[in-house]
């Protein structure tokens, strides 16, 4: 399948592509390490980019923070309006998979912005007409941001990697690697139609 990634210079991004070969990588800075290993199209802008033609899934990786993005209003824009446009784009030129990392206690009703915006998303993209779509929804995410500096995840990984073994199993913290390698498979499997929602130990089995 011809997949294109979104997201690529994320935490979880970085570890797909390191672990395959062949993606389209829509990107807003350059990734010079993976010359000749992916093809990545620069823009600051993602929709400034022609959608690529033929694609056949999404894995999509987009994601920020409230604090790094600003203000509420920069957030939604970016979490929710900028992936909403470009996945609607992906189904409109036939893309049939979508792979996309969510978080856990994503819900179009919680009192938290960005639990809220990421239920939200979850809804809007599940109807949008694709073959299949698996979210994934992990808890703490552990693993060395590139470019990214995040003190307060810094201590919570520290925390929460030395408190994982007794943690309950859908609250339990996830390396960025266990993770990638778990969308790597899906994204190598058969289409299977339909919607699935994975997080809890099942992100570990496959």
């Amino acid at each position: 399948m011809k997949t294109v990634l979104l997201g690529g210079t994320g935490l979880i991004g970085r570890q797909v592509l390191n672990k395959t070969a062949g993606f389209v990588v829509m990107s807003r800075r350059e990734m010079p390490e993976y010359d000749g290993r992916h093809q990545v199209i620069v823009a600051g802008n993602l929709l400034d980019l022609a959608w690529p033609e033929q694609c056949d899934q999404v894995i999509c990786c987009l994601g920020t923070t409230l604090k790094k993005a600003g203000s509420k209003d920069a957030f939604i824009e970016q979490d929710f309006l900028l992936t909403r446009e470009l996945l609607a784009r992906a189904v409109k030129n036939g893309a049939k998979r979508l792979l996309i990392v969510s978080a856990l206690g994503a819900s179009e009703q919680s009192m938290v912005l960005y639990s809220r915006v990421k239920g939200e998303l979850e809804a809007t993209v599940s109807a949008m007409g694709w073959q299949q779509v698996v979210i994934y929804q992990p808890s703490l995410l552990l693993g060395e941001r590139i470019n990214d500096t995040r003190p307060t995840e810094f201590f919570s990984q520290k925390i929460g990697a030395i408190l994982a073994p007794i943690v309950p199993a859908n609250l339990r913290p996830i390396k960025a690697d266990t993770l990638a390698q778990r969308i790597v498979h899906d994204g190598q499997s058969p289409l299977l139609p339909g919607i699935q929602t994975i997080k809890g130990k099942p992100l570990w089995a496959y």
